[in-house]
């Protein structure tokens, strides 16, 4: 049996209450099945062992770029620059961890702090 006779038998299975949740789940309009919860923005949370590792490691060498990742994008022809800058700012909107800091604490370890907003724009050559 396929793949897709398997789903179609599965799914002939289903109340058509069962029906109904799993439309709206494939259709992005539920939550069912979430597997981490937004966190709600406070002013410092700790780091975790991986990240209070990196600090130490920043610490020691503030000048170096061994853990930098960078890269560009270069886009040719004609761009919609607002909507571009736009999407990306949802993006940042919708993830902590685009718009979270790293800080210093007075006991000379960190905290990581998460901001409310951050802007973007779209640098065009």
């Amino acid at each position: 049996m396929s793949d897709i006779e398997d789903l179609s038998r599965r799914r002939a299975r289903l109340t058509p209450e069962q029906r109904r949740l799993l439309e709206q789940r494939l259709r992005g309009k539920s939550d069912a099945g979430a597997v981490m919860a937004r966190l709600e923005t406070r002013d410092a949370v700790p780091l975790s062992a991986a990240q209070q590792r990196q600090w130490f490691l920043w610490q020691l060498d503030r000048g170096s770029t061994a853990y930098h990742l960078c890269g560009g994008l270069v886009l040719e022809g004609e761009v919609d620059v607002g909507a571009l800058e736009a999407s990306f700012h949802g993006v940042v909107r919708r993830h902590e961890s685009l718009r979270t800091v790293f800080r210093a604490t007075g006991d000379g370890l960190a905290e990581q702090v998460m901001r409310p907003d951050a802007q973007l724009q779209v640098a065009r050559h």
